[in-house]
């Protein structure tokens, strides 16, 4: 109804066609290449929200996460 409106993000995964969580994991496995091959550490926080995504108070968590040094 609001297609015309509603825009992706280039790096939005999901819910597009043509694109696949194989092109997320290579763009996350390059980037974590390229941070190594000039001697950066590499550091991650991967969180599995797909059964609470639209119960999740996205501000709360993220502000927990602040608060807890991450």
């Amino acid at each position: 109804m609001f297609k015309e409106y509603l825009f992706f993000d280039d790096l939005q995964f999901g819910y597009q066609p043509e694109v696949s969580t194989s092109m997320c994991t290579w763009l996350a496995s390059e980037t974590i290449s390229h941070f190594q091959r000039n001697g950066s550490e590499v550091f991650t926080c991967l969180m599995d929200m797909s059964k609470a995504f639209d119960t999740v108070q996205h501000s709360l968590l993220f502000k927990k996460l602040i608060d807890q040094g991450m």
